[in-house]
């Protein structure tokens, strides 16, 4: 274990913004704690701990006590290169207690301020939370249980017993979950009380910030948290008067709760990055975007529109008088659209360019000229930020052990599904599109192992078909038929083997079978994210009119889906939310505010949210049971296998080359198992065996080699 002022100083060496010989640097830092100084107000008898045996002593007493809070300070939030730099202790055994014990904190001068206990004494002292049962209560607890994996090599994952954060976005996922504002309004029942960690201390790192300051901000914490978690129980319980909270317990306390310590040691893992493979992506999709942006810049090469460009005194201005588009440029692309290209404006909207406003451009009737042009440049945009979002951002976030550790955000939609985050470089692989092979082939298996992959089949339109109990679905899946090819069948009145891409017999190409296919999937789809017609039409190059009718005729065949979403949005009108097959709520409180006047925008945009608020949500719920599922899975963890990653349907997971044949088959076995379980209808999940993910599936090569 490196010594105490060893480490924090290797620390220091990597953040050159935190030289304090820089004299402004330093002068921000002195302005900064002295203005904290005014400002850190005590809410409890907050005590430093300075010494070993008055910290065994109050571990103690949390021991006896058997629930208490344990909450670090770091010096940032990235769990492979940040620093512990004090802990906060607190049970209710302590009364107004509540402690904080400094390690690592220092002088402006990088001196290791003098009266805090050694880290080997600290770590001697810890170890009692590990060898003794109790329940460790937190705030964002899985960030805390991987630094101490990471810092201290302390694994008190098993002793986790409830995150107030996540307690915060079960019960109220439209609100800000972070601790002090949950506090304020839950507890203290005020306005927010400005004592966040960016109000008081700004970018200075809290390794600087003074033992008096920092005993009282570190000890406010541990009984915030307490006092919160106390709150929290009186709702997530499992005998609610209400139905509806023990439903919610039900979510919290055996999907969240056991999910979290499984994203612990997922993440902790990391997954390796093929770095030379990654320099030649960035100069592939280098020359893409080079060739996006020239097609985009030809779609505005028409004569008139280069007079509107030349007669454009700020855009003339902004481009220097050359005429040339920057799309990179906020102030540019909005003159472009609305001035040049003359698209609708929304009030609502402003001069935003963004997807919002784009989703409700594809519902209009647009020039031809608009539609290339809008189409040049969702695609230039897209690549551009591939290119910056994930070739370029991927390799820069690799930690020592050679491996990206993403957060992965358990509660980070509001449906409930899954974001995915960098703590400092913010690279969210759920925004990787599942086409883009390429991408996805910067990740790489460690050396011995292969990645498995298993990916939910249709598994929102399973959700739909269960929900809505629509027969015909629920046959197509029951007797293996292709459920939009089905649809389709029905909504044109023509035989299910027209309606496919293939002659099922013959093998021959059927072009209109392949369009009647692929009108209906975009038509369930539309319904499922509630799309208007010209978003589909557009979709399909057809018109507005021919959408209009072909989703009237959808519903006219299966008026259980039209049925469904009518009951969805009722009930989202009487209860402000709607509910998931395992009882998760999406407060859509608009809903319920302006039922009597239907034409209110905010309702219109709930509207549309409703029905997939319940199948996302049902979805989320699935997955986040099969990953419970395997990654307390016994020969999971015998044969050493992990999983790794999760974006939309699919888990990817790590396994030794021998057992990964078995592996997979086990992941896959486990996921439909609890699809069935909760849809009633049969799951299809499709697995993948590669070296890169994504890769060239390597099965048929595994069969061979080890089946001899």
């Amino acid at each position: 274990m490196m010594k105490s002022l060893e480490k924090i100083q290797s620390w220091m060496k990597t953040r050159k913004e935190f030289k304090m010989e820089d004299t402004r640097v330093r002068k921000r830092a002195e302005q900064t704690i002295a203005n904290a100084r005014e400002s850190v107000h005590d809410e409890a008898n907050s005590i430093l701990i300075q010494d070993k045996y008055t910290l065994r002593s109050y571990i103690e007493q949390m021991l006896k006590d058997g629930e208490y809070i344990i909450d670090l300070e770091t010096t940032g939030l990235d769990t492979e290169d940040d620093v512990i730099v004090g802990i906060c202790l607190y049970s209710n055994g302590h009364g107004e207690n509540s402690a904080y014990v400094p390690i690592f904190h220092m002088d402006l001068e990088g001196n290791l301020l003098p009266n805090q206990i050694p880290l080997d004494e600290v770590l001697e002292e810890l170890q009692a939370f590990k060898n003794i049962e109790g329940k460790w209560i937190n705030h964002n607890i899985k960030f805390d249980a991987k630094m101490f994996l990471h810092d201290f090599k302390l694994d008190l994952i098993d002793k986790i017993h409830w995150d107030t954060q996540v307690g915060a976005r079960i019960l109220n996922e439209n609100e800000e979950s972070a601790l002090k504002t949950q506090y304020d309004k839950y507890i203290l029942k005020k306005k927010p009380s400005g004592q966040k960690f960016k109000d008081l201390f700004d970018k200075v790192p809290f390794c600087f910030i003074p033992l008096d300051i920092a005993g009282v901000y570190g000890g406010n914490d541990g009984i915030k948290t307490m006092r919160l978690y106390e709150f929290q129980k009186d709702y997530l319980k499992a005998d609610h008067e209400r139905n509806d909270f023990r439903k919610l317990h039900h979510v919290f306390w055996d999907i969240e709760m056991p999910l979290l310590k499984v994203l612990v040691r997922m993440e902790n893992k990391g997954v390796e990055i093929d770095v030379p493979y990654a320099k030649e992506l960035e100069k592939m999709y280098g020359k893409v975007v080079e060739d996006n942006m020239n097609t985009l810049l030809a779609t505005l090469s028409a004569k008139g529109l280069q007079n509107r460009i030349k007669k454009h005194d700020e855009l003339q201005r902004l481009t220097k008088g050359t005429g040339k588009i920057n799309f990179k440029s906020n102030s540019q692309v909005p003159i472009v659209f609305y001035d040049i290209m003359h698209f609708p404006k929304y009030k609502k909207y402003g001069t935003s360019c963004g997807k919002d406003v784009i989703a409700l451009w594809e519902e209009e009737e647009l020039h031809p000229m608009q539609v290339e042009f809008l189409e040049a440049f969702k695609l230039w945009r897209k690549n551009d930020k591939l290119l910056r979002d994930f070739i370029i951002k991927v390799p820069r976030a690799l930690a020592h052990d050679n491996a990206v550790h993403s957060n992965f955000k358990q509660l980070g939609t509001d449906t409930g599904r899954f974001s995915s985050s960098h703590p400092v470089h913010k690279i969210n692989l759920q925004q990787i599109p599942s086409r883009d092979k390429y991408i996805r082939k910067m990740f790489k298996a460690r050396e011995g192992y292969v990645f498995v992959g298993s990916d939910y089949s249709q598994v929102e339109p399973r959700v739909l078909a269960s929900l809505a109990n629509e027969t015909h679905m629920i046959e197509a899946y029951k007797e293996g038929q292709d459920l939009y090819a089905m649809m389709a069948s029905k909504i044109y009145g023509v035989p299910y083997e027209q309606c496919l891409e293939f002659h099922p017999v013959t093998g021959e190409k059927q072009p209109e079978g392949k369009a009647r296919r692929s009108s209906v999937k975009s038509i369930l789809l539309g319904i499922m994210y509630d799309r208007g017609a010209g978003g589909i039409a557009q979709q399909c190059g057809k018109p507005k009119a021919w959408a209009e009718q072909i989703r009237e005729d959808f519903f006219k065949t299966f008026p259980e889906i039209k049925n469904l979403r009518l009951a969805t949005i009722y009930k989202a009108e009487k209860l402000g939310y709607v509910e998931t097959v395992e009882g998760r709520k999406r407060r859509l409180i608009y809903m319920k505010k302006y039922c009597r006047n239907q034409g209110h925008p905010l309702y219109i945009a709930e509207t549309r949210k409703c029905l997939n608020a319940l199948i996302q949500g049902s979805s989320a719920d699935i997955m986040k049971k099969a990953m419970v599922r395997l990654g307390n899975d016994p020969r999971m963890a015998e044969t050493g296998s992990m999983m790794l990653m999760t974006v939309h349907d699919e888990v990817i997971c790590e396994v030794p080359e021998e057992y990964a044949l078995e592996i997979g088959k086990l992941i896959s076995d486990t996921m439909k198992e609890v699809g069935e379980a909760i849809t009633h209808i049969p799951m299809k999940c499709d697995v993948e065996i590669s070296r890169v993910w994504s890769g060239e599936d390597i099965t048929e090569e595994l069969i061979e080699k080890y089946s001899k």
